[in-house]
């Protein structure tokens, strides 16, 4: 199944997510007037996800701890550019409290360029290369290489831009080498 939380989203009570009869994944205002991404029932029947940069007018910003937790089935994993934060927890993207724990046929996470960042006023922080996720860390002001999924097989090219690799971004990863330029 193939979900485009921009086309199916629909109005519920506390928030707002998909049709009760195939709630996917919840955007939920927070702090700061921006939806954050939380996740939803059936979400792990969703082989491939696309999160909207916008939703009623308002930019969706975060994406929640837990918010694919336990989703073997998901392949691939759309974000817009307007995302300023993804949870990946303590010990990265493959551990507790990470966005992505228990997504372990995850082969993709892409950043796309939405046509809402042309007119909000934030500078992009996520990229993707190579199926994998680029952060950059406004706190100490380097390029890091946040998370790596774990369908990701074969060799990995670190992107020359990436300055720092967190210790666990690799955890639970299948790949068999590792490039840095």
């Amino acid at each position: 199944a193939v979900a485009d939380v921009n086309t199916h989203v629909g109005g519920k009570p506390g928030g707002v997510g998909l049709p009760e009869e195939y709630q996917v994944a919840c955007l939920q205002v927070g702090f700061g007037n921006f939806y954050t991404v939380r996740k939803g029932r059936d979400i792990d029947e969703v082989t491939s996800i696309t999160i909207p940069a916008m939703q009623k007018g308002v930019r969706v910003a975060s994406i929640a701890a837990s918010a694919f937790d336990g989703c073997s089935a998901l392949l691939q994993i759309k974000i817009p550019d307007t995302i300023q934060n993804v949870d990946v927890g303590f010990g990265g993207g493959h551990t507790s409290g990470s966005a992505f724990m228990g997504c372990t046929n995850l082969t993709s996470v892409e950043v796309y360029c939405s046509d809402a960042s042309s007119h909000l006023n934030h500078e992009q922080v996520y990229y993707s290369a190579g199926g994998a996720l680029v952060h950059k860390n406004e706190e100490t002001d380097r390029v890091e290489l946040t998370f790596v999924p774990a369908g990701i097989t074969g060799k990995f090219v670190v992107p020359d831009t990436v300055e720092y690799i967190p210790m666990n971004a690799f955890a639970n990863a299948r790949v068999t080498s590792v490039e840095i330029p």
